[in-house]
C-alpha cells in the first residue's frame, strides 16, 4: 500500500503495519523499530525476529496526541543514531 492509498482510506484498519504506524507518527519505518524496542510504541505481537508485527490503531492515535510520548520517541531515535555514529567514528 502506498502513502496515497493509506491517506485515502475512508477509515483506518484496527491493526496497522510498521509502515502505516510510521506514516501516522511521522517516522521512518526503521526508526519505528527503535521505538518498539524501547517499548515506546509497543506492537500487539512480539513473537521474535522475522515475524510481521502489528500495532493497535487506537494506541497509535493516542501516542500521536501525546506530545510527551512523542518527545521520548524523538529522543530515543536521536540517541540511537548518535551512539551508532559515535561507535563508527571511535
Amino acid at each position: 500500500m502506498t502513502k496515497e492509498e493509506f491517506d485515502g482510506l475512508p477509515r483506518l484498519p484496527a491493526r496497522l503495519t510498521a509502515q502505516m504506524v510510521a506514516w501516522l507518527l511521522g517516522l521512518k519505518a526503521e526508526d519505528l523499530s527503535i521505538s518498539a524496542v524501547k517499548k515506546l510504541v509497543p506492537p500487539l505481537n512480539d513473537l521474535g525476529p522475522g515475524i510481521v508485527r502489528y500495532w493497535s490503531t487506537a494506541e497509535v492515535l493516542l501516542i500521536a496526541k501525546d506530545s510527551n510520548k512523542l518527545r521520548l520517541i524523538t529522543k530515543a531515535i536521536y540517541l540511537h543514531w548518535k551512539n551508532r555514529s559515535s561507535s563508527r567514528l571511535g
